[in-house]
């Protein structure tokens, strides 16, 4: 007997990881959000225009937190995707991005936004990544509730401008 397998195309794979991701996150959640860790807010940063700025700044909001390096070519390949998000949902005041360089030299990654004309802020460390945000793979994205709760961690490229990622965030409180 032959199977014959379909190749899916690249943007279905990711949207596929997406929402594998975002199910994981909710298999067995759906009791309570008690189950969702403490986010943690203590990192200090500054940001592109050279301003110290705690995380504790963007508590009460919902954080869409991404780790990203300019040569980091999944990073480059979804940060349009992040744009586009950003774009659709920067007039909420309950929203923040934090799109967090690991650049060691941070203004490469202050001109890569520029050329790419990318509205969202970003930032550098300043202190120590807090241990709950170490990741062994860049780009991660994680999702902050209003709350103060981590509901997503996203290793890997993502399709965030995907409709079933917007649908998902637009729903986070």
């Amino acid at each position: 007997m032959t199977k014959i397998f379909r190749p899916i195309s690249k943007s279905q794979f990711l949207n596929l990881g997406l929402i594998f991701a975002i199910s994981s996150m909710l298999a067995g959640c759906g009791e309570s959000e008690k189950e969702f860790p403490d986010a943690t807010f203590q990192m200090e940063m500054k940001n592109s225009k050279g301003e110290q700025v705690s995380m504790e700044e963007f508590k009460g909001k919902v954080i869409f937190f991404n780790v990203w390096a300019t040569w980091c070519a999944p990073c480059i390949e979804e940060m349009p995707t992040i744009h586009n998000l950003y774009k659709e949902v920067k007039d909420r005041e309950d929203v923040e991005f934090l799109m967090l360089s690991m650049d060691q030299d941070f203004e490469k990654a202050i001109e890569f936004r520029e050329k790419y004309d990318y509205e969202f802020e970003i930032y550098r460390l300043t202190g120590p990544m807090p241990a709950m945000y170490h990741t062994k793979l860049i780009p991660t994205t994680f999702i902050i509730n209003s709350e103060g709760k981590l509901v997503l961690q996203h290793d890997g490229m993502g399709e965030f401008d995907s409709g079933e990622f917007k649908e998902y965030f637009s729903g986070i409180k």
